[in-house]
């Protein structure tokens, strides 16, 4: 499927990651981590950043060029895509993200913002209710890994993950 690159985007949906026997978990697992990377990490709030399914990086057998960063997380194979990696693009709308109360509000409105990116909770079927549940528990994995337990922002993630399941700021009937 990857043979040819191209830029235009297809969406997939939950329902159709399943007839193709994806495992959405692992794809939510994947975004959880990234999201906490640019909070946390790179301390921007994600705003309007697209993941999309890619060929991955071409191997070299020079381990030298080999990226520090790569982990097997990045790369899957799978029977209808082959291998393939996801890709996160469109920074262009990122925005800073202070560390305080602020923050939380700016990364809990871009998560909503974003399309349907990111797995949502609250899923009635238990079986839409899980790829919540597994990004839920990697981003706080992921968060406190790169937070450490004596960070005086360390309950931020789950300032975030609260809100987050708390609802969406632009629905009806919610105060902005």
């Amino acid at each position: 499927m990857f043979k040819a690159f191209s830029l235009r985007n297809y969406p997939l949906h939950i329902d159709q990651m399943e007839e193709l026997g994806l495992d959405s978990t692992h794809y939510a697992r994947v975004m959880a981590e990234t999201l906490a990377i640019m909070h946390w990490a790179a301390q921007v709030d994600g705003n309007d950043v697209e993941f999309v399914l890619a060929p991955p990086r071409p191997t070299t057998t020079d381990p030298s060029e080999t990226p520090p960063t790569s982990t097997s997380i990045s790369t899957s194979t799978s029977d209808p895509l082959g291998e393939h990696t996801i890709w996160i693009l469109d920074f262009d709308c990122c925005r800073d993200m202070p560390m305080d109360e602020s923050g939380i509000d700016q990364a809990w409105r871009a998560f909503y913002k974003n399309d349907p990116f990111y797995p949502r909770p609250n899923r009635d079927n238990p079986e839409d209710q899980r790829p919540w549940e597994a990004f839920k528990e990697r981003f706080m994995e992921a968060s406190a890994i790169i937070l450490g337990p004596e960070n005086e922002i360390a309950h931020f993630p789950g300032l975030l993950v609260a809100k987050i399941e708390d609802g969406n700021p632009f629905a009806a009937g919610m105060s902005n």
